[in-house]
């Protein structure tokens, strides 16, 4: 369980979040969101989406396993499913655009995709 953060939150709605996809869907979110000292208190191992998109010559491969890793280490209610990590390199109008997908998948059945959190880091 967790406090709901979303911003569509409202004050009619209980605050507690206790369904564990939408809770390992809002961990993600603030993993990408967040910078390494705002939540999780410091920086290593911190995967900084941004710079790697940005400013390195970071391959899809090697980012993947960064970000999977990453969700392993801080987002506790990754236990709890089965998840693949997918992403894809854009050029954009200013810069490269990084696209990427966790695809979640029920812990019971490995087939079974249940969600895909989307997140795109770019110009």
């Amino acid at each position: 369980m967790d406090f709901k953060i979303t911003e569509s939150f409202s004050p009619t709605e209980d605050p507690i979040l206790r369904n564990a996809l939408d809770l390992f869907r809002q961990e993600i979110s603030i993993l990408f969101s967040g910078s390494p000292t705002d939540v999780f208190g410091n920086d290593e191992d911190w995967v900084d989406i941004e710079k790697y998109v940005f400013k390195t010559n970071v391959n899809a491969s090697t980012l993947e396993s960064k970000i999977s890793n990453a969700i392993s280490r801080y987002c506790p209610s990754s236990e709890d499913f089965t998840f693949k990590v997918e992403v894809k390199f854009i050029r954009g109008e200013l810069s490269d655009i990084g696209l990427i997908d966790v695809h979640i998948f029920s812990s019971e059945d490995v087939n079974k995709k249940v969600s895909t959190f989307r997140a795109a880091i770019g110009y």
